[in-house]
């Protein structure tokens, strides 16, 4: 190996091991795992949110066709007083 060459190895070495550098790799991994949870979430809360909006439609639809309120809560998985409210 030439010197370059051990020289580089030599640094990788040493900066692998030093304790400061570990601490800034390892502060960049949590940062990175928090960023994935917070969009993680924020992408299933928006999935629950359309799903929920959907079944909200759906019962009006079903309300419109005058299906009964137990029905509607059967085929949506609404609570029957959700249902109820929609058809105020």
């Amino acid at each position: 190996m030439d010197n370059i060459g051990k020289e580089l190895v030599d640094e990788v070495e040493r900066l692998s091991s030093d304790e400061h550098i570990i601490g800034l790799y390892d502060g960049e991994l949590h940062e990175k795992r928090i960023r994935n949870s917070i969009i993680n979430d924020a992408i299933e809360k928006g999935f629950e949110k359309a799903l929920k909006e959907e079944k909200l439609n759906i019962a009006k639809k079903l309300i419109s066709m005058n299906m009964r309120i137990e029905d509607i809560s059967k085929a949506t998985e609404l609570s029957i007083n959700e249902i109820k409210k929609l058809r105020q």
